[in-house]
């Protein structure tokens, strides 16, 4: 065979992944990105504590993106597309939420606050296409002065950036083993790394079927082989993390500022919520007792991780 093909899973969206593909490349980047922008957005909304800041994400159709930044940041109101759809949500019904949670705090004395919304919520709420209809005749017309309003969308600011510390080392690895594929005869395959919450040096390397990832849809008239894109799971240990907490989210201050990337030193090895959560706090457990030596500081910092993922109030662990 001339020519041979291996895929690298790469997507800011993280849409793309399986249980032997856990994560696409660029993800972690980008949703460290946009919530140091988001934290930012934060610190302004509670030191002028009179605007709420509404911002959208990337992300197409699938809410990873913003599922993520959530969980770093603590917004008041975070909107799910695929929750939008599942619960048959209107247009009515979401910005009667986003309206009560308002109220609400400014009842307490809150008049700021940051919404995350998807840029994907609109293919899941069929009357936005009715509106948007609306709002560009109106629009056409001059009748809303659309440069008074302040608006903050993140698109491809996280694009832009140096790879995080772990995308950087995922990268490499993947394309050590699509390499490492093409070298010994192989093709459609993707290459893939697993066991991503052990220390690197413990990173297993494998190709997956790229056919496990397919599915097929009508596109134009016709049928057509397409990679499926893997939406947020509203069973899965994210999005239930994320509404354990929203409630005290909407009506507390509870905003965290992550600041930049980190490149050396602590918080460099740090790994997006999303990836820790669906591989399991036990994997994580496992990994800070198997270590010895000068290694406690990292079992310490792994059991905290284990105990701001998945318990619902704050909590003091001390690793003797």
């Amino acid at each position: 065979m001339k020519t041979r093909v291996i895929g690298c899973p790469k997507t800011i969206d993280g849409d793309l992944k399986c249980k032997e593909v856990p994560t696409s490349f660029g993800f972690d980047t980008a949703c460290k990105i946009y919530s140091e922008m988001i934290g930012n957005v934060m610190i302004d909304a509670r030191s002028t504590g009179k605007y709420y800041h509404f911002v959208r994400l990337m992300g197409h159709a699938a809410s990873h993106i913003t599922l993520e930044c959530a969980l770093q940041t603590h917004p008041n109101i975070t909107i799910i597309g695929e929750e939008v759809a599942a619960k048959k949500l209107t247009l009515k019904n979401v910005t009667d939420y986003i309206v009560d949670v308002i109220c609400k705090r400014a009842d307490l004395g809150f008049n700021y606050g940051v919404i995350l919304i998807p840029e994907g919520l609109i293919d899941f709420i069929p009357e936005v296409q009715h509106l948007i209809a609306e709002l560009n005749e109106s629009l056409a017309h001059g009748v809303v002065d659309e440069g008074a309003m302040e608006k903050e969308t993140y698109n491809y600011e996280g694009r832009c950036g140096l790879p995080t510390k772990f995308d950087a080392t995922y990268c490499y690895a993947l394309g050590y083993g699509a390499g490492a594929l093409l070298h010994s005869g192989k093709t459609g395959l993707i290459s893939s790394v697993g066991n991503l919450c052990a220390p690197v040096t413990e990173w297993t390397v494998g190709g997956t079927a790229l056919t496990s990832l397919m599915d097929v849809e009508r596109r134009h008239g016709k049928f057509k082989p397409v990679i499926k894109k893997a939406m947020v799971e509203l069973e899965g240990a994210p999005f239930k993390k994320f509404t354990s907490m929203r409630d005290e989210w909407a009506l507390k201050n509870r905003y965290i500022s992550p600041g930049p990337i980190q490149f050396m030193g602590l918080g460099s090895d740090a790994v997006n919520h999303t990836l820790l959560l669906e591989l399991g706090a036990h994997a994580l457990v496992c990994m800070g007792l198997r270590m010895g030596g000068n290694s406690c500081s990292t079992g310490a910092n792994l059991l905290s991780v284990v105990a701001f993922l998945f318990l619902p109030s704050p909590v003091i662990i001390v690793v003797s």
